[in-house]
């Protein structure tokens, strides 16, 4: 046991006098009354803030799902790379080159493939508070307390601004209770799994009160990189230790004002999973494997290559201030400054030289140096009368990022007599690692916007929502670094070669969305939603000459149906919809046979255009049985072909639909006994799945395709389960027992994969985690 366990069980029974069980409270809507939380089945009146007021979900027109925090606890979802691609209808969240502290997040097929990039926007923006998070480093960090999250679908640009075209995610925390109470578990299990939650509420005081909570997470390797020695940081394959803590002060000096501060802190190491290859078929070119084939993570390798941990850390201070200044009128102000970092390197596939291969001898390296801070501003007035509801407001967006690249050659093909190599590389013989090449940039942001919405009500059934935003966006970025040209090795004290201008992006833009709903019955509501949003554009770190690109734009149409039947015992939510994109975003490659790594962002002339239909359904035949079922159907074309414009007219390339499998869902079911002599007796299970979908867009020559080459599909096959003995009685104390266990199929599906047929036939992916199971002991008072 840690001392962190220690410490935790220690904290406990100094917190848990022999007085009766106290409940947390439920949240406090805008006027101060009780509502229900965001709960596991999204059936009865769950609350959700999708309009920027608080709503009952059943009444909202658009499409939005709530995961509330027991149901978090349940399904194991300790962050976003816990849910597994179906586990939300039309939402993909995937670990970026199997990381989970950078998370690239997918909505309808609207996607961002490299979210690493400090000069490249968000498609699904998120929001912890009410503050958005500028960067996706970080992102994959472990849920401090969430009181729920929820899922937001289809353009938000009237709400929440610049980038939000695809969607939107929102963390909603859990405010202090105002009354003692303590929340400990710890979680031990299979890859020496070490997870510790605490929080821990104090009695209001002077109008005061007081939450802190911190979580520890950590497990070991799922691959082991052994003998060690060969390089200075040859790490194992796939490990985690993070540790956060959140800290909440709430005060009401008078009943109609409240300050909320809150500060959180994250810092996790982790290393990317080991990296399978999986050959493929290419006419003319044998497939091979310069690594073990198979999807399955290998229990040890000997991988004597460069191979660093990334250290990702966030934090970030937010004040809300809420005056009710009648019972009809509310105003708040939401001021924040957070700042994050990532730090570390991934060793990737064979490295690609001159169209040749190395045969698993050489790898290439890519590492990444990132700073970003953000100050975020907002401001909101909130109406309620008896047929009207209006939301007003202004935000304030300033951003600043500092990105470095380095890309190295790493392996013992630089050994003598370094089989393998190009005459260009030669010169790289016997370096641990030889630096090929290397940039610097930053970027500044600088977004404005001022939105109203309002909701009209002539009469009982009807409701007709009218929403517009206007944004004031511009960024500058200046690459201030750049390797000189001339062959590898370089030298970091090398001076800079010749740098590009600095580019710019600016745009004035108006977003309108309209709804019409109506009620056919107090249960059951049709409706129509008309929305546009935009993605800002950006430079490309990756591109040779730091090129810019544009905005990227959609129009949407949705009608959706949202029911209740048999005493809210079944809910039946539906949603289609049809997205018209302009100026998509899609990253190519400069020189697919030379030089592989180098990218560049533009902007698509062709609109593309993709519809789809989302479902979800939640029975409950009895009190103790909870049944539910997503759907998605994302319909895309299949790839788009067109001229490469960095190259020949001649070169025509093909890219793939990405994160947007054409059939996914998830089952979910959920059993809760009596209360017994030792307790509650819980069974749970969840299933997800998606059919075969890319999870990057490729750009490979379509000479190199023959007429039987098939590229490796992600897909999704994941089952979870867990078995508790909640409620024991233990005086004053409530404790629960589970054992757990995820990925009972013990599912080998990559999550990301990016092609490596231009050197000769092969695919490199990341697969999901592998079977794990564990033991969990929770206490509360």
């Amino acid at each position: 046991m840690t001392k962190l366990s220690t410490i935790l069980l220690a904290a406990t029974a100094l917190a848990c006098p022999t007085t009766a069980f106290a409940q947390s409270q439920a949240p406090e809507d805008v006027t101060g009354e009780q509502t229900e939380t965001g709960a596991a089945d999204n059936s009865g009146d769950i609350v959700v803030t999708a309009m920027r007021r608080e709503t009952r979900l059943q009444d909202t027109p658009l499409a939005v799902s709530a995961i509330g925090a027991e149901n978090l606890e349940t399904r194991g979802v300790n962050g976003l790379t816990d849910l597994s691609t179906g586990s939300v209808p039309g939402m993909n969240f995937v670990p970026f080159a199997g990381t989970p502290s950078i998370i690239g997040i997918s909505a309808r097929g609207i996607n961002v493939v490299d979210p690493t990039q400090g000069t490249q926007e968000m498609a699904v923006p998120i929001y912890i508070d009410g503050v958005p998070l500028g960067r996706g480093q970080g992102l994959g960090l472990d849920l401090i307390d969430p009181e729920r999250i929820e899922f937001l679908r289809g353009p938000q640009g009237q709400l929440f601004g610049r980038n939000a075209e695809a969607g939107a995610v929102q963390f909603v925390s859990r405010r202090p209770s105002g009354e003692l109470g303590v929340d400990a578990s710890l979680q031990i299990g299979s890859y020496g799994l070490d997870r510790e939650r605490l929080r821990v509420d104090l009695p209001e005081f002077a109008g005061i009160r007081l939450q802190a909570s911190l979580i520890h997470s950590k497990h070991n390797a799922y691959t082991r990189n052994v003998p060690k020695g060969v390089y200075s940081q040859q790490a194992d394959y796939g490990l985690l230790d993070s540790f956060g803590y959140r800290i909440a002060v709430e005060f009401s000096p008078v009943d109609n004002l409240r300050f909320n501060y809150v500060y959180d802190n994250a810092d996790i190491d982790d290393s990317q999973p080991y990296l399978v290859w999986v050959p493929v078929d290419i006419v003319g070119r044998p497939p091979f494997s310069p690594q073990p084939a198979g999807f399955d993570y290998p229990s040890r390798v000997n991988s004597p290559i460069f191979n660093e941990i990334f250290n990702t850390r966030s934090s970030g201070h937010a004040l809300t201030i809420q005056y009710d200044a009648t019972a009809n009128l509310t105003f708040k102000s939401i001021t924040s400054y957070r700042k994050a970092s990532r730090h570390g390197s991934s060793t990737l596939g064979d490295a690609l030289v001159a169209g040749g291969s190395s045969t698993g001898i050489v790898r290439s390296n890519a590492r990444e140096d990132v700073e970003q801070n953000q100050w975020y501003q907002e401001v909101q007035a909130i109406g309620s009368w008896d047929r009207l509801d209006v939301t007003i407001g202004g935000t304030y967006f300033k951003e600043k990022v500092d990105d470095e690249r380095r890309s190295y050659l790493t392996g013992p093909g630089f050994n003598a007599p370094a089989l393998g190599l190009s005459a260009s590389l030669r010169n790289c013989v016997g370096l641990e690692r030889c630096l090929t090449a290397r940039s610097e940039q930053n970027a500044t942001s600088t977004s404005y916007g001022i939105y109203g919405q309002a909701s009209y009500r002539p009469f009982d059934r009807l409701e007709l929502t009218a929403g517009i935003r206007y944004s004031d966006d511009s960024k500058v970025a200046e690459r201030t670094y750049i390797q000189p040209l001339a062959l590898p090795p370089y030298l970091e004290s090398s001076p800079s070669g010749a740098l590009p201008p600095i580019r710019r992006f600016d745009a004035k833009r108006w977003d309108p969305a309209f709804s019409v709903k109506y009620d056919l019955t107090s249960d059951i509501n049709a409706y129509v939603r008309y929305a546009t949003a935009y993605r800002a554009g950006g430079t490309n770190v990756r591109s040779s000459i730091f090129a810019a690109y544009k905005e990227e734009e959609i129009e949407t149409w949705e009608v959706g149906l949202k029911s209740q039947f048999l005493d809210r015992r079944v809910t039946f939510n539906l949603a289609l919809y049809h997205n018209r994109m302009k100026g998509l975003q899609t990253s190519i490659q400069e020189a697919p046979s030379t030089n592989p790594s180098l990218t560049a962002t533009v902007n698509r002339i062709t609109p593309t255009k993709t519809k789809g239909v989302e479902a979800e359904l939640f029975i409950r035949p009895t009190d103790n049985l909870t049944l539910s079922a997503g759907y998605s159907l994302i319909s895309t074309p299949k790839w788009v072909e067109f001229d490469n414009p960095l190259t020949a007219a001649v070169d025509v390339a093909r890219f793939y639909t990405t994160q947007a499998p054409r059939h996914s869902g998830n089952f979910a079911a959920d059993y809760e006994t009596g209360q017994l002599p030792m307790g509650k007796l819980a069974l749970h299970l969840d299933y997800a799945w998606a059919t075969g979908h890319w999870s990057t867009g490729g750009g490979i020559l379509v000479s190199t395709m023959g007429p039987n080459y098939v590229r490796p599909a992600a897909k999704t096959n994941m089952l979870n389960g867990r078995i508790s003995l909640k409620d024991i009685p233990a005086g004053a104390i409530n404790a629960e027992v589970a054992v757990f266990g995820k990925n009972l199929l013990k599912d080998t599906n990559y999550t990301y994969g990016f092609d490596g047929a231009a050197s000769g036939g092969g695919f490199g992916a990341y697969l999901n985690a592998p079977r794990t199971f564990g033991v969990e002991f929770r206490v509360k008072y």
